[in-house]
């Protein structure tokens, strides 16, 4: 983001306060906000801003992004902690507590990430992946030596590693109360079917409520309950009935979705299909 300089002083204060407004409108993090001498701006001659102009010069490195190690880190853990706090700070468009840990301070795993490359960017030296969880504040971040890895960073780090890293959805499995399918499910909302039930007092009783809670004027006797649970095949999935009743129920359902999942998108499971894999989410 580009803004017309009106000297250092207030282009500090403009730059915070635009990434404060983005973040706080919007949950957006500017990598670059930057003042432009307004004689600087490139124009039409209708007087509009040419912003692939602006973009351009950026990537060639015209603008000065603050981005240049900050050599008095490397040794200094105080300059550390302080070098920490500006980009933190500036992730989060608002001054941070140092000793705040970085997760009450609203910081996601997406920010965490840049922060770590602003960083090494910053103090010009590698920083350990794991730096952000064994040294979870400003205050207590890379003061520790182990955080930091031997050697500067190299003059390109871009991976050489050249494969496809494209994804490809292949197939869709879930479980959800009312629907054992995509297809089922999307059905319901559709045709506004409440998967909702309500249970009697003959199945609150076999679920061991006593009659008390059962009056209980606070009790709202509803759920969604998925089906077939108690259906799991441990014969299919080469568990013993003791393994299976120690394995979490939730964890069971995951098993069920992954083959039926397999089975649907038409390939077999990883030890068969190497570039195939499963990721869950959880409603």
């Amino acid at each position: 983001m580009f803004f017309v300089s009106r000297g250092a002083a207030e282009d500090a204060r403009i730059a915070d306060e635009v990434r404060a407004a983005l973040f706080t409108r919007l949950r957006l993090t500017a990598a670059h906000v930057l003042p432009v001498p307004r004689d600087e701006f490139p124009r039409t001659p209708a007087g509009k801003v040419r912003r692939t102009e602006l973009r351009d010069r950026l990537i060639g490195g015209g603008f000065d992004t603050g981005t240049t190690p900050d050599v008095s880190a490397q040794a200094d853990p105080d300059a550390v902690t302080r070098v920490v706090r500006e980009e933190l700070g500036a992730a989060l468009g608002r001054p941070v507590d140092a000793d705040l840990p970085f997760y009450e301070l609203g910081l996601t795993s997406v920010l965490l990430v840049r922060m770590w490359t602003r960083l090494e960017e910053r103090i010009g030296t590698r920083i350990a992946q794991t730096a952000f969880f064994e040294h979870p504040t400003a205050a207590a971040h890379l003061s520790d030596s182990a955080a930091v890895e031997a050697g500067p960073l190299p003059a390109d780090t871009a991976p050489a590693d050249t494969t496809d890293q494209r994804i490809a959805v292949i197939g869709l499995s879930l479980r959800f109360p009312g629907a054992d399918s995509a297809e089922r499910f999307w059905a319901n909302l559709r045709d506004g079917v409440d998967s909702v039930r309500v249970f009697g007092e003959e199945e609150l009783a076999a679920a061991s409520l006593t009659s008390e809670q059962r009056r209980a004027p606070g009790l709202v006797p509803v759920a969604g309950v998925l089906d077939g649970v108690e259906e799991f095949d441990i014969e299919f999935f080469g568990m013993s009935p003791k393994e299976a009743e120690l394995t979490h129920p939730a964890h069971r359902l995951f098993l069920e979705c992954c083959t039926r999942l397999w089975r649907r998108a038409g390939t077999g499971p990883p030890n068969q299909a190497p570039r195939s894999g499963c990721s869950r989410a959880r409603a």
